[in-house]
């Protein structure tokens, strides 16, 4: 987390040191940086881990109403890391199996049917016969009509789960809707020992689940992939939806203050941002979503 202050206040203002003073009570280490410009300087104030907090665990929100505060940035500490060092760092890049995804390196195929039925061992014998160690398959789905086919659950899971075993897979790939299910596919992968990653994603008609994402952030042994909603306006939305499952699982007491001690050091930084499109409105459109593709580079 970056803390701006005001324009032409300096370093050794009072209000800078009520800042660090706050980043001490939450036990995160302040770090102040100016930069000059050409008619003054702006104190920025980087609230950096310690080996006893996670920044990411921390709220923002005590540091907005300081006095002379001017705006409050919430980045990964990777992030602060980047720009106390000039920004000089390598992409950020997640393991998967064998094969690591990131800025830089090569797509990783990910194949499999929507929606697992009983056929999903012939299916995945035929993709491992051409190279492909990644395979996703839905055990729930919602859907847009209501006829549409919306799996087995825990059956056809587990029905991908045991192929991708006697396949050879390094990872599984599936949606989950509720928080229930990331404990239930958490369960099937070790009854079935299957000894690659999981990766559960939040699709695009489940963007408001909350509790869902505070429970992928509780799991550091999974990997999170969160869509894009159909209808958010812009990619700050699915930052904030980020957060949840970087910070983890969060406790207050009753008046309100968060309680340190109850609340996770940290949550799950193994997470994926998937642009999906967008709902489109023209009906003559060939497309079925409206790219997003400038969000990438937005991220």
């Amino acid at each position: 987390m970056i803390v701006l202050m005001n324009d032409g206040i300096p370093a050794d203002d009072p209000r800078v040191r009520a800042v660090c003073t706050k980043a001490q009570l939450h036990h995160v280490a302040p770090e102040v940086h100016v930069e000059t410009g050409r008619n003054f300087a702006v104190v920025e104030v980087y609230l950096k881990d310690t080996s006893g907090q996670r920044s990411s665990a921390v709220p923002s929100y005590p540091f907005r109403s300081l006095n002379g505060v001017k705006e409050v940035i919430r980045v990964s500490p990777a992030q602060v890391s980047l720009r106390s060092n000039g920004g000089q760092r390598e992409p950020r890049r997640i393991q998967i199996g064998s094969d690591q995804i990131g800025r830089g390196l090569p797509c990783v195929p990910v194949f499999g049917p929507c929606t697992v039925d009983r056929h999903v061992d012939a299916i995945l014998r035929g993709l491992a016969d051409y190279g492909i160690k990644h395979v996703r398959g839905g055990g729930r789905k919602p859907r847009s009509n209501v006829k549409g086919f919306r799996g087995f659950g825990s059956k056809g899971w587990r029905w991908l789960i045991q192929a991708a075993k006697e396949c050879g897979m390094e990872s599984v790939w599936t949606e989950v809707i509720e928080s229930k299910d990331v404990d239930t596919l958490r369960v099937i992968r070790d009854e079935v020992r299957f000894p690659g990653d999981l990766v559960l994603w939040v699709g695009a008609r489940n963007t408001g689940c909350y509790r869902l994402l505070e429970r992928l952030g509780a799991c550091d042994d999974v990997i999170a992939m969160i869509k894009n909603g159909l209808y958010e306006r812009d990619v700050d939305a699915l930052f904030t939806r980020a957060e949840f499952v970087v910070c983890g699982p969060m406790y207050w007491n009753e008046d309100g203050v968060l309680d340190e001690e109850r609340s996770r050091e940290s949550g799950n930084d193994r997470l994926i941002l998937c642009i999906r499109g967008l709902e489109k409105h023209d009906p003559h459109s060939r497309l079925r979503f409206y790219p997003n593709y400038e969000w990438i580079t937005a991220i």
